[in-house]
Order: structure tokens, then sequence, then C-alpha cells
């Protein structure tokens, strides 16, 4: 049996179903073949998963999924689930620290396991659990991506397979989620807790399917992170060569949306969540004996004219597509504010700011630096008269929209000298006030 490197997928073949503007193709050059293995954890993989006898789809699918014969399956196709098919909230960047958003999608740090690994973030989306499922979750869904599903379901000769790094604790989460949509898969399939990287198992799945249908000689892989996207290429590529000279694949990158959870609620959510884990630090309950008790303060970063939660998300939607795809997973996205000052004043020398006052903005140019810092320059709507409707306070207006990890944002961004004008120009609504991250930190006194 073929077993990969530590490595995985593929480039995808062009389908004119797919929007330049919605997918893009990576293309690399084959690189000289590594072995690697994989480090499952202690205690290694249960023997069942290792059973070329069993079905993959009852070795890892979740309780009663149904075997689906080897005989007139000739293509599988793959679906990853967060932000991919699904719009799945991310912390919202606009209410912590930098650092704070790492200890939070650290599953090491926080007792419960932290934003990806906690399934009361996800059940808490819009309006809550039973509306939603109502609604079928309505406007978080990739709907390009539902459609593609549907043509998989709809062919007799496809495997649909929805494969996602999410905990098995979020099978019957994200079962109710899917049925809601009327997605039906062959399998869903949850991380194996063996696995310790979500890389890793994915690999191993896609290879146990391979080698159980072995009539299939097209397979199809639907990823929004670039690194899994490179990955699976590369897999894909040693397979074939090794293999299945026969096998063809498409690997397709899927840009995602951006939407977030209600700030209340999240905040809310969290307090929760801190609560329980020194409630199980008190009790040396914790899995990870370095950890500590936790706390979460407000930090003031500046002052400014404060982005709403949808103009940042229309902000993002609109151009984090000009950054290259390459390195969108290495950087920190903003788009939270115009920077007025960023020392914290007295009430008298801010009085001039009118905080609270709402100004409407429209994004004129596109600008970046050395590939370290990408930025929206934006310009206050005009009135019927076409004249500025207010006097901006700061010189060149602009919105940060991501940089690079330990790069000092507001420093570079002043070294942008070059602008493209956009040719859609999105409006944002923003509001004058002071901009409190939460930061989480340990706790002194437990």
């Amino acid at each position: 049996m073929y077993r990969p490197t530590n490595s995985l997928p593929a480039v995808p073949r062009r389908n004119p179903k797919y929007s330049q503007s919605a997918y893009k193709v990576v293309k690399h050059k084959p690189r000289k073949q590594q072995h690697h293995h994989s480090h499952p954890k202690p205690g290694g993989i249960p023997p069942e998963l290792t059973d070329p006898t069993i079905s993959p789809l009852i070795k890892y699918g979740l309780p009663d999924t149904p075997d689906v014969p080897v005989e007139g399956i000739d293509c599988i196709h793959i679906y990853d689930f967060d932000n991919t098919l699904f719009i799945s909230p991310p912390p919202n960047y606009e209410l912590y620290t930098s650092q704070s958003i790492e200890m939070l999608q650290n599953p090491s740090t926080i007792h419960s396991g932290g934003w990806w690994q906690d399934t009361r973030f996800i059940r808490a989306i819009g309006r809550g659990w039973d509306t939603e499922r109502e609604a079928a979750w309505e406007g978080w869904w990739n709907e390009d991506i539902v459609e593609l599903v549907r043509d998989s379901m709809a062919n007799p000769r496809a495997l649909t397979v929805l494969l996602t790094g999410r905990g098995l604790h979020f099978g019957p989460t994200i079962a109710e989620i899917c049925a809601s949509k009327g997605l039906k898969f062959d399998a869903i399939i949850l991380k194996n807790p063996a696995f310790p990287r979500t890389l890793d198992f994915k690999t191993n799945v896609i290879t146990d399917l391979l080698e159980w249908y072995r009539g299939v000689n097209d397979i199809s892989v639907y990823e929004d992170r670039v690194w899994h996207q490179r990955k699976f290429k590369k897999f894909l590529i040693e397979y074939q060569q090794a293999m299945r000279k026969s096998l063809r694949y498409n690997v397709v990158l899927v840009v995602g949306l951006v939407k977030f959870l209600d700030p209340e609620v999240e905040i809310a959510l969290l307090k929760q969540s801190i609560e329980e884990h020194n409630n199980a630090y008190s009790q040396r309950l914790l899995q990870y004996p370095n950890n500590h008790g936790l706390a979460m303060i407000d930090v003031h970063l500046f002052t400014g004219y404060v982005l709403k939660s949808q103009s940042r998300a229309d902000l993002l939607n609109a151009y984090a597509r000009l950054i290259p795809a390459a390195v969108r997973d290495t950087l920190k996205f903003h788009a939270n504010a115009i920077v007025i000052r960023y020392i914290k004043a007295s009430a008298k020398k801010t009085a001039h700011l009118k905080y609270g006052a709402t100004y409407r903005w429209v994004a004129t140019h596109f600008g970046q630096f050395n590939d370290e810092i990408w930025a929206v320059k934006v310009a206050p709507v005009v009135d019927e008269t076409g004249n500025a409707a207010f006097q901006p306070l700061v010189e060149t207006p602009m919105v940060i929209l991501a940089h690079k990890k330990r790069t000092n944002g507001s420093y570079v961004a002043s070294k942008i000298e070059e602008w493209i004008p956009l040719d859609s120009c999105v409006e944002i609504v923003t509001q004058v006030g002071d901009w409190n991250s939460k930061k989480i930190k340990k706790r002194q006194d437990l």
C-alpha cells in the first residue's frame, strides 16, 4: 500500500464553472521528492485505522455511515468544511490583540481547546442555533461550493466526501448544519485524535480512499488554505507517479469569505470559556501541565475612525484577493480603522475628535510596500455639491488590510508611495472612537 510523504495535494484542472475572481490555481515547480513520516500521538494509530480490509468510509466516517460499493465509483470529490463550504467565523480581529488571537486559536492554551475545538463558538453563529437551523444558516454558505456539492451528489459515479480537521465531537453539529441545507455526503469525516496534524490526517484518508476505490481515475479536492493546497498537490503528484499513472487530480484553492459572531455574544462565550479554564486550573485538571490561569483585560491601542463590522467584511471580501494567495496564510488581517493617534490622551485633548460621530468613506486606491504590507487609501464621500462631506483629521487616510507578522504596520504603511486606482470603490462607514482590544494574559492570583 502506498503511504505518502509528510506533505500533501494538487493543482486544479481548469473548469469553466470556476470564475477567475472566486478561485485561483497556484502552479508550482516539482521539487525533489523527500521522504518523511507522520508522527501520531503517543499510543500510535488505532489498529482499525490501519486495517486495509476495512472500508475507509467505515473507518473514518460518522457512526452509521453506510459503505459505498467499489463498483461504479470512478471519481472522488473531497470538500473541506471551514471557509470552503461553510463560512465559519474566526475570532474577530476587531476585538483582540494579535497575541490573544494566536492564543485563542492554539488548542493547547485554553482547557476547552480554543476557538476551533470548542463547539460553543460555531453553535453561536447568527441568531442562535435553533433559529439558524430553521433558516438553514442562510448567508453562511459559500453558495458556489454548495452548487458543486449538489452536482457531486447527483453524479452516481462520484464519491462525495466532507473532510474536515474539526475534532470528532463536532460530528453532530456539522451533520446537522449540512442536513439543514439538504447536503448529503457519502461520508462526513472528522479528524481522529490519533493524528495531531490535520494535514497528516487528511493525507492518510485520501490515500485510503484511493487504495480502496481502485477504479478511480479522477479526484478533486476543494480547500481554502494555501499551505494545504500546496501539500495536497505534491502528494497527488507523488501518488500518480508511484501508483496510478492514469490518475487526474484537481485541487481547487477556494477564496474564503469573512463573517464574525455578534461581538457581545463572542466576548460572553470567551469569558465563559476562560472561567471554565480557571476552574479546571484550580482543580489541577488542565491537560497541559505548563498551562496557567487566564485573565482577559482591555488594552488601549489607538484612537481613530473605527470601521463598522460590515464595512470591514466588505473591504476584506473586495480587496483581500489582490494580495498574493501564496502569502495570505502568513499575514495578519486588520481592515479595522483609519488611525488618528496611537497615544491615549485626556478628554480635554480629544474633545475636537467628536467621539461617536459617524463618517462615510470610499476606497479609492490599493497599495503595498515590499510585499510586507497591503492597504487601501480612502477619501470622504462627496456631498450633493460634489465636495468632500468632511475634512479628515489625518493627512493620508488609509485602512491597513494586512501585513506580515512581526511587521510594524503603522510604520511600514507610511512607506507606501505607489497607489493603484481601484476599479470598484467600496463605501465604508466609520465611527470615531478608541480602539480597546481584549488581551488574554496569565492570571497571577490563582
